[in-house]
């Protein structure tokens, strides 16, 4: 696997990733992220959104149209499953296999 420039390629909308943002001439941070092409609504999307982030409403498909845009998955935070990154993503790579869980060990 390798970081893969968003100037080179994006990844499919809403697969999950690792994310390279940068912010200020130069801090950067790892965190797991989807990005949300153009045109993409609320109704084929495969995670619930909070409103703030669908304000364009589309009247012939009845539907709201997400943001556009890279946000960071959250999945211990009972509030919001993603949130907008405001940073600047610079790379991402696919997500490395989960470990194998021996279940004698719970």
């Amino acid at each position: 696997m390798r970081w893969i420039p968003v100037t080179e390629q994006l990844p499919e909308a809403e697969q999950q990733v690792l994310a390279y943002c940068r912010y200020g001439t130069t801090g950067g941070y790892i965190c797991k992220a989807i990005y949300i092409p153009p045109e993409t609504y609320r109704e084929d999307s495969g995670f619930d959104w909070d409103w703030d982030v669908c304000n364009t409403y589309n009247e012939e498909r009845d539907d709201y149209e997400i943001e556009p845009g890279w946000y960071e998955r959250i999945h211990n935070w009972d509030e919001y499953g993603s949130v907008g990154i405001n940073d600047t993503v610079t790379h991402w790579m696919p997500l490395p296999d989960a470990p194998e869980v021996d279940r004698n060990d719970d």
